[in-house]
């Protein structure tokens, strides 16, 4: 497993490494409605961050690109079919983190605090809206914040 990762449980690692699954389907499913595009975005954003991260956090990205269709398939299956109790599945899902992330050395807490906070942000955009306006609905803002992760 990852190097900054080395002191984390294997449990804990991968809970690291499907946290930016989670966030994406977590926002994508905000507004009760699962949409593909998002979805498929999310697999892109994964991607593209394997080499756009500017810090170590780019290695956790990479090793999850290697696996993404079959992480996004896997932990789409999982999710409750209810639209409410997905949302609370995965708020419960990535407030793990809490207990992750101070096991951490803090510059890498911070660094893949932000970029889940991206990738928040992302998924966000990526559906409705006209000429970019208006594309983030008040159920995905909600969670552009990731309140249910403590900021580390």
């Amino acid at each position: 497993m990852l190097y900054q990762l080395r002191k984390l449980s294997s449990s804990e690692q991968e809970i690291m490494l499907k946290s930016p699954v989670w966030v994406s389907l977590l926002v994508a499913c905000a507004d009760q409605h699962l949409d593909e595009h998002e979805i498929e975005t999310a697999k892109k954003i994964v991607h593209v961050k394997t080499f756009s991260e500017a810090s170590d956090v780019r290695n956790l990205y990479t090793e999850l690109d290697h696996n993404i269709d079959a992480t996004v398939e896997t932990e789409s299956a999982a999710m409750p079919q209810d639209p409410k109790e997905r949302i609370k599945y995965f708020e419960a899902k990535l407030a793990q983190l809490n207990d992750i992330l101070p096991k951490l050395e803090h510059t890498y807490a911070v660094q893949f605090y932000k970029s889940l906070k991206n990738i928040a942000l992302h998924i966000a955009k990526s559906e409705g809206g006209v000429l970019g306006i208006g594309n983030i609905n008040d159920a995905e803002e909600h969670y552009l914040d990731l309140p249910m992760i403590q900021k580390p």
